[in-house]
């Protein structure tokens, strides 16, 4: 079950969430949220996480890597699948 104090931070639809295991940034749905991206669970994980939820709230309907190519190379990432 998700707790308050496992948001981690908040930007519009999208979220980051503390799974104990990852960071996960998270998209609000109609009935229930989707996660986007896990990032490592450690200081750089949750500094791209905020990085990534916030670049995510900004943009319009664009792809991530159309618009930095680089992003994913900056930072620890892995998605869950």
């Amino acid at each position: 079950m998700t707790t308050i104090k496992d948001i981690k931070h908040e930007n519009g639809n999208y979220w980051v969430l503390d799974t104990k295991d990852s960071y996960t940034v998270m998209k609000n749905g109609i009935t229930q949220s989707s996660s986007v991206q896990s990032f490592k669970r450690n200081d750089d994980g949750l500094s791209c996480a905020f990085a990534y939820c916030d670049f995510l709230a900004k943009r319009k309907s664009v792809k991530a890597h159309e618009i930095d190519p680089d992003f994913y190379k900056n930072c620890n990432y892995y998605q869950m699948n």
